[in-house]
């Protein structure tokens, strides 16, 4: 009896570390003869649903990865095990999935492939992984906006059946239909998993999407490359967002406050990096770092290659205490959405307001915080302290620049006290 299902699979030695993602197979069997297919696709031990507990069997939690997994399953059924005469041994249904593929791929010649934007845009991305920039690697967040850029307008010329368009003939009207379908099309930027939800992209995630697409085009014109429109006429606007921080009073409260779950996590690794004023990516290795005193981090910075001194204040030393001095693994995605969920359960109707065009709008705080605003939080405490601007910008690692444009917030309460203690006077406060 033959029998067609997924599998993850570790390989040699197995982790136990459920952030890490391992490949799908499909694994069909046959009496006690079985093969297993590659599906190109992944998943976490977090987003697999076992078919038995501790099984490898089974499928993601992911509805839109699954429903691709099933489409693949259709397609090694209909072209691989009813093809095979008589019974369907595994070593002939896999003769029969190869030829298939094979083909499959005269299909689409491989010369018109070869030429096309979206290859083009995959010897971009080959060149990215390979050359240095400025002395040393691309970041993995240069290179996953680059692919999430590509994917974006992969969905696009595929929906119009030009997925083998060639960059001379990618016209200027092509380009403004592209950015029209960024600007107005749910589809473009639906959740993974989330069929239901329609919502379009805030104009920062657009432009982002449009500097991405404009940095490829350049690297493809410099290289020899021909375009169908004049690259000038690419044109974007990135603002900047929202400059939340949490005050002392804030930080001290979600430090002492008791959680359930993850969210515990979520709350000591908000405390630290508000405590370091460190990027995401520089979080977790925080613990393993630390100097012999553990009275300080010392890090290399993975976006900027900088070493940075960070010292140990007392609610970071009561978490890594909390911790033994190991942070366990914690996907981005879930982090970010654990602190909104845990700002909501302390304050949910704080307000801020937000620019919308010519007018400001009034948000909830909750619905705007980010990790950013963790390092914001750090960077205007210790301002308030009286650290200096450039010992700052030592400690985090970012630029005097970046952090007068990025991190540092307005506030004008603390200005006009600030001014009464240093002149005994304050224009500030007489003007309110």
């Amino acid at each position: 009896m033959a029998n067609t299902s997924f599998i993850l699979r570790f390989g040699k030695k197995k982790s136990k570390d459920k952030g890490k993602e391992f490949p799908i197979y499909l694994r069909y069997n046959h009496k006690e003869e079985k093969i297993l297919i590659a599906t190109g696709r992944k998943c976490s031990l977090d987003n697999w649903i076992s078919e038995k507990e501790n099984s490898l069997k089974g499928k993601p939690k992911d509805t839109e990865l699954e429903d691709r997994l099933n489409e693949l399953k259709k397609e090694f059924n209909r072209n691989a095990v009813s093809k095979v005469e008589g019974e369907p041994e595994a070593s002939k249904v896999r003769e029969a999935w190869e030829k298939h593929k094979e083909d499959k791929k005269e299909k689409v010649p491989e010369a018109v492939f070869k030429n096309s934007l979206l290859a083009r845009w995959n010897d971009y991305l080959e060149f990215q992984d390979q050359t240095l920039y400025k002395g040393r690697k691309r970041t993995n967040g240069t290179i996953r906006n680059n692919r999430n850029s590509r994917e974006l307008l992969s969905k696009f010329l595929t929906g119009k059946k030009r997925q083998h368009i060639k960059p001379e003939l990618f016209t200027q009207i092509d380009f403004q239909k592209y950015e029209a379908w960024l600007v107005n099309s749910p589809e473009a930027w639906r959740t993974k998993g989330k069929k239901e939800e329609a919502k379009t992209k805030a104009p920062n995630g657009v432009a982002k999407s449009l500097k991405t697409f404009k940095s490829f085009l350049k690297w493809h014109i410099k290289n020899g490359g021909r375009l169908g429109f004049n690259i000038a006429d690419i044109e974007y606007s990135e603002t900047a967002g929202v400059k939340i921080q949490l005050t002392e009073k804030e930080l001290a409260t979600i430090a002492a406050t008791q959680l359930k779950g993850r969210l515990n996590l979520v709350r000591d690794l908000m405390v630290l990096q508000s405590s370091t004023g460190v990027r995401v990516s520089d979080l977790q290795r925080l613990c393993a770092n630390l100097t012999e005193d553990k009275k300080a981090f010392k890090i290399k910075t993975k976006k900027k290659g900088k070493l940075v001194l960070v010292p140990v204040l007392p609610l970071a030393k009561e978490v890594l205490e909390r911790n033994n001095y190991k942070l366990p693994h914690i996907p981005e995605t879930k982090y970010r959405l654990g602190i909104k969920a845990i700002y909501q359960s302390l304050w949910p109707s704080k307000t801020t307001e937000i620019g919308e065009g010519d007018n400001l709008k009034e948000v909830f705080v909750w619905e705007e915080i980010s990790s950013h605003d963790m390092v914001r939080t750090f960077v205007n405490i210790a301002a308030k302290k009286g650290i200096s601007i450039p010992t700052i910008a030592t400690i985090t690692g970012k630029s005097i620049q970046v952090l007068l444009k990025n991190y540092l917030s307005e506030d004008k309460e603390f200005a006009a006290q600030e001014l009464l203690e240093k002149f005994e006077v304050s224009p500030l406060r007489i003007a309110n």
